[in-house]
């Protein structure tokens, strides 16, 4: 992603930070609170990441090769956030499963995205090691 676009965007960088941020207070803050809380806290993480991946894919449709990607991503995760939090019965289990699939679906978008913009090499590197992070992971999460 060019320095050009992230200045456009950086309000949503903020939102999904401010969104992960909120998640690991109320874990922190509340340490006694049940898992169906702490799942739709999961929940809303996601849908605001989703819907900022869906704004970022739109925005970028002109300027980048991975827009569409982007955009995929930002579907697939909304679609996870609603799903998370169309009930509070959700079991640890499901949370567990959006857990470790978002991992690891973002960290394959991440090493397509690495190489198919034209990034810099250091860019690039770092792109592909979140990426590699991301999915393992996720298959950490969804192994234990």
């Amino acid at each position: 992603m060019e320095a050009k676009q992230l200045k456009s965007i950086w309000w949503l960088l903020l939102l999904r930070g401010l969104a992960l941020v909120a998640f690991g207070v109320v874990a922190v803050v509340w340490p006694g609170i049940t898992l169906a809380v702490m799942a739709l806290a999961f929940a809303l993480f996601i849908f605001v990441s989703g819907v900022a991946n869906i704004i970022v894919g739109i925005g970028s449709m002109a300027r980048g090769k991975a827009w569409f990607l982007t955009l995929v991503l930002g579907a697939f995760e909304v679609g996870i956030g609603v799903f998370a939090l169309r009930g509070a019965d959700q079991t640890l289990g499901t949370f567990i499963a959006i857990l470790g699939l978002t991992f690891i679906v973002q960290g394959i978008m991440s090493l397509v995205v690495a190489f198919t913009e034209d990034n810099d090499s250091g860019l690039r590197f770092l792109t592909v090691v979140a990426a590699i992070v991301a999915i393992v992971a996720g298959f950490v999460v969804l192994r234990y």
